[in-house]
């Protein structure tokens, strides 16, 4: 089998955009004045960034939307209202690990911010068959080819007193690869080579680990997606994976990239990586999905992307 690369390895993280509204309201009214609207909690909604976020404290400041085009720490991709007795829960309690309502919290936010749930807002029109390919390869965790990762967070304390008692599934930024946060993660079903964003990688030297590339540039390799496999079959020591074992997680990629892509492209090799370094979790490991041209002697040119290309032509150059 063709194996362009194997063991390179390209980060990647996701971005969505939302527009979120802040409602305000004056301050209380005193002796002698009328009494004046109190404040609304902020909105959100899918597709909004925010400035501040804080993973540790699971805590999004809903006061602090900007524009996606400005660097930001997290983009709502999805989220739903907490059920009642959450919702009424004190917030400290709700995510305090120790506590019950934590772990109600837990699962709530996992189904809620499944890859089933947040895969219709970044690429709306496969997401039918990528969730149908989810669930036949009971895929858990997923992330599109962006630098960062998806989680989950609970509105800021002073927005959750108001009403914004919800889980937001958001996609948490990484700036240390591109350099920059700013972004419209929405885009990354798009054939536009986002250069803040969307993960590509040159081979080294020695046909092994590869270096991150804006796709704005000639480049070897495209990440497609990133998600979990189940490998229990397979020894726990990646380097000592044969063809065979690779052939079951490169086999899902190539499904998983037709439904990106659009289409079956003979000029480009799908095939799958992983981080040897890194354990397998629970029988299951992260692994890129990724695309190269099957000439070992080509590259893709600058501004080359194959999501979204269907049949159109895919540009290619001298490696």
């Amino acid at each position: 089998m063709h194996r362009t690369g194997r063991g390179a390895r390209a980060c990647v993280a996701l971005v969505v955009l939302v527009t979120g509204a802040l409602l305000v309201g004056a301050p209380s009214a005193g002796a002698g004045q009328k009494p004046r609207p109190k404040r609304a909690a902020a909105l959100w909604r899918v597709g909004t960034c925010y400035a501040v976020a804080d993973v540790a404290t699971q805590t999004i400041d809903l006061t602090s939307a900007v524009a996606c085009a400005e660097d930001h720490t997290v983009q709502v991709v999805a989220g739903a209202p907490l059920p009642k007795p959450l919702a009424k829960t004190d917030r400290a309690t709700l995510l305090d690990p120790t506590s019950k309502p934590h772990a109600a919290l837990v699962a709530f936010a996992e189904a809620r911010c499944r890859p089933r749930a947040t895969v219709k807002h970044l690429y709306p029109e496969s997401a039918d068959v990528l969730r149908e390919l989810f669930e036949t390869y009971e895929i858990t965790r997923w992330m599109p080819p962006a630098a960062g990762q998806l989680g989950w967070l609970v509105p800021d304390a002073d927005s959750f007193a108001l009403g914004a008692t919800d889980v937001v599934c958001v996609h948490v930024t990484d700036p240390e690869i591109t350099g920059s946060t700013a972004g419209d993660l929405r885009r990354i079903s798009t054939r536009a080579p986002l250069a803040t964003m969307r993960l590509c990688a040159n081979l080294g030297g020695d046909g092994g680990r590869a270096a991150f590339a804006t796709c704005d540039r000639p480049h070897d390799i495209q990440t497609l997606l990133r998600v979990t496999l189940d490998v229990r079959d397979k020894p726990d020591d990646v380097l000592q994976w044969t063809d065979d074992d690779w052939r079951s997680i490169d086999v899902a990629c190539q499904d998983l990239a037709t439904a990106v892509i659009g289409a079956k492209r003979n000029s480009i090799l799908i095939n799958a990586d992983t981080d040897p370094d890194q354990p397998a979790v629970d029988g299951t490991r992260l692994v890129d999905c990724r695309a190269v041209p099957f000439d070992e002697a080509k590259a893709f040119a600058a501004g080359t992307v194959v999501t979204g290309a269907g049949q159109r032509p895919i540009r290619m150059t001298r490696a």
